[in-house]
């Protein structure tokens, strides 16, 4: 558990800051598997067997990096695409600080451990899985399948913390 009284200000702004960019890169993954996983398509290549790219819904047009900075870009470009001015929907950013919210949830109630990134890794998975599941969708064998490894990683390590 995070002690807010006794802990250095600079460390806790650095952690808390830390959990905050990853909690929104998290968020950001999870509504990159959810769209692709809605429309049938593979989240991890995409038909041609390369690394899938992040698209706008409308035009199409790859993304860049500045394009995908997890709440930042959508906020700098007022909700809209970059390249056709086609308003996004709130979708993106919702789900984005719905992670925030669970992981700094996450890390006030266990600190600064190494359950932390593995729940943050599995964090976009199972909200993905669930949020499919809400909308009448069915989720992928590999989402489950991913899912379940990183609670599988979660179980074996909390035995073995107990067990040490």
């Amino acid at each position: 558990m995070v002690s807010f009284e006794s802990s250095d200000p600079v460390s806790f702004l650095i952690q808390f800051l830390a959990v905050i960019m990853a909690g929104s890169c998290v968020g950001s993954f999870a509504t990159a598997i959810i769209d692709r996983e809605k429309k049938g398509q593979s989240w991890i290549k995409d038909s041609t067997g390369s690394a899938s790219r992040s698209a706008c819904p409308h035009c199409h047009h790859v993304l860049g990096f500045w394009d995908l900075i997890p709440l930042l870009s959508w906020i700098a470009l007022r909700g809209r695409c970059r390249y056709c001015a086609t308003r996004l929907s709130p979708f993106y950013p919702l789900v984005e600080i719905a992670c925030v919210a669970l992981a700094v949830l996450t890390w006030v109630l266990l600190g600064w451990e190494c359950s932390v990134l593995i729940i943050l890794a599995g964090l976009g998975f199972w909200f993905s899985s669930l949020f499919l599941v809400f909308q009448g969708h069915r989720p992928s064998a590999t989402l489950i399948i991913s899912s379940f490894l990183c609670l599988l990683c979660l179980v074996f390590y909390v035995l073995f913390a107990f067990v040490s």
